[in-house]
């Protein structure tokens, strides 16, 4: 059982996964107080092809690995990296998303702009 505050973060995180309810909502309480500290060095390196998103049907509690914030969803995804497999939360997978999209439009505008310009100086 999660009594004290002086719970190291890895003490915290393995406590999520029990199976007793009042012990994981008292790590994810404990959690929330911590300062995240993100991980985006993949961003580049997303591909929509590489995600598996679970549904589950009770809530579960986990760290989302890109945001290193605790959650409590019935929704995980899971990203395989070239780290390895990763999980993460539903709002890191859209914003994945909408970077890569936002990606994908920059270089549809660039390329416009400069079939524009070779129009003009024709």
């Amino acid at each position: 059982m999660v009594k004290h505050k002086d719970y190291k973060k890895s003490d915290l995180i393995r406590i999520l996964s029990s199976n007793i309810s009042k012990e994981r909502n008292k790590a994810v309480k404990l959690l929330k107080k911590f300062e995240p500290l993100p991980r985006k060095h993949l961003d580049n390196k997303f591909d929509p092809k590489n995600i598996v998103v679970h549904k589950n049907n009770v809530l579960k509690a986990f760290m989302c690995w890109r945001c290193d914030k605790v959650k409590q969803t019935n929704v995980k995804v899971h990203w395989d990296t070239s780290e390895g497999m990763k999980i993460i939360c539903t709002s890191c997978h859209s914003n994945l998303i909408s970077l890569k999209e936002m990606e994908k439009m920059r270089k549809e505008n660039s390329t416009n702009n400069e079939f524009l310009k070779n129009l003009s100086n024709m």
